[in-house]
């Protein structure tokens, strides 16, 4: 994107409700398609069983995918959108009923630039071994980890998929 300053204070406008809404996250440290689906799917399971460590199901997302387990830390993680973001997604939650569902929270219309499925993101045009060092700082990860048998992705989602246990 080119307008990461304008998609900064638009993300900031939001008031997500705790049934729907959209999150504007920064793909910088987002490794693949699923790394990101796993929050998305954890969120959506600890509200369906009334766990949200957050007030809202879009606001849950940045916390799983925080390395934090700290809520207050997670507003402030890396996964939010900056206005140094040049690779954003929005993972939007559409409202329960029919009457709310006709007004979306978000024009895609404001996002300057180019699409890309979400499916690129494991692309080798998205990753290098820069990203991979300062993801295995951010989230404390072992090098033992990062073998032949395990990958960045599977370090990142193991650490969401149990979050709320350790």
């Amino acid at each position: 994107v080119t307008n990461g300053k304008e998609l900064l204070a638009l993300a900031a406008s939001l008031t997500p409700s705790s049934s729907s809404g959209c999150a504007l996250l920064d793909l910088r440290n987002i490794v693949s398609e699923f790394h990101l689906q796993s929050a998305v799917m954890k969120a959506l399971v600890n509200k369906s069983v009334g766990k949200l460590k957050t007030r809202s199901v879009v606001t849950e997302v940045a916390y799983q995918l925080s390395p934090s387990t700290n809520v207050q830390d997670s507003n402030y993680n890396p996964f939010h959108v900056a206005e140094d973001s040049t690779l954003v997604a929005i993972v939007a939650f559409p409202a329960p009923d029919a009457a709310a569902a006709t007004t979306t929270p978000f024009d895609p219309a404001q996002i300057q630039g180019t699409r890309i499925a979400a499916s690129e993101l494991s692309s080798a045009r998205f990753q290098s071994a820069a990203k991979t060092e300062a993801l295995a700082k951010l989230f404390k990860i072992q090098p033992h980890e990062l073998t032949e048998a395990a990958s960045l992705e599977d370090a990142l989602v193991t650490r969401i998929g149990t979050k709320d246990v350790l």
